[in-house]
């Protein structure tokens, strides 16, 4: 995401929940996501381009065992992400998708809902997925 595009996302941070964006598009691309790991039993757990949170609370909560850690550029949607996951034991960390400061070959899931467009090199981003993954990882992808 270009600095540009973080900037916009801090200013949509504050209305980035409201309910009628959630039901629409999010909620349904969170549940999409959630059914297709609901077998696993991942150690490691990353949600790529976080937002505010939404989908890291559920995969924490889906996911009691594992170090589940939410990562995005924006400022302002780490902000509204802390205030979301207050104690819980989710983390997380202001990354570039393309540089997370993570050991390679150290992640079970890798999950990434509705930001993978906003990246400015796809291509780099697509490599530190697959570094980090351990062999039989999950990249879950979704957009609409």
């Amino acid at each position: 995401m270009s600095g540009e595009a973080s900037g916009l996302f801090d200013r949509w941070s504050r209305t980035y929940d409201a309910a009628a964006l959630q039901r629409s598009t999010y909620r349904p691309l969170h549940d999409a996501v959630l059914g297709r790991l609901d077998h696993l039993e991942p150690g490691a757990v990353i949600d790529l381009g976080c937002g505010t949170g939404q989908l890291t609370a559920r995969l924490a909560a889906a996911f009691p065992g594992a170090r589940v850690v939410g990562a995005d550029l924006s400022s302002g949607m780490l902000t509204e992400a802390a205030d979301r996951l207050g104690s819980s034991a989710a983390g997380l960390v202001r990354a570039d998708a393309a540089r997370l400061p993570v050991r390679p070959g150290s992640v079970d899931v890798i999950t990434c809902v509705e930001s993978f467009h906003w990246y400015p090199d796809q291509g780099a981003a697509a490599r530190e997925v697959t570094a980090l993954l351990r062999p039989g990882g999950r990249f879950v992808m979704a957009s609409i």
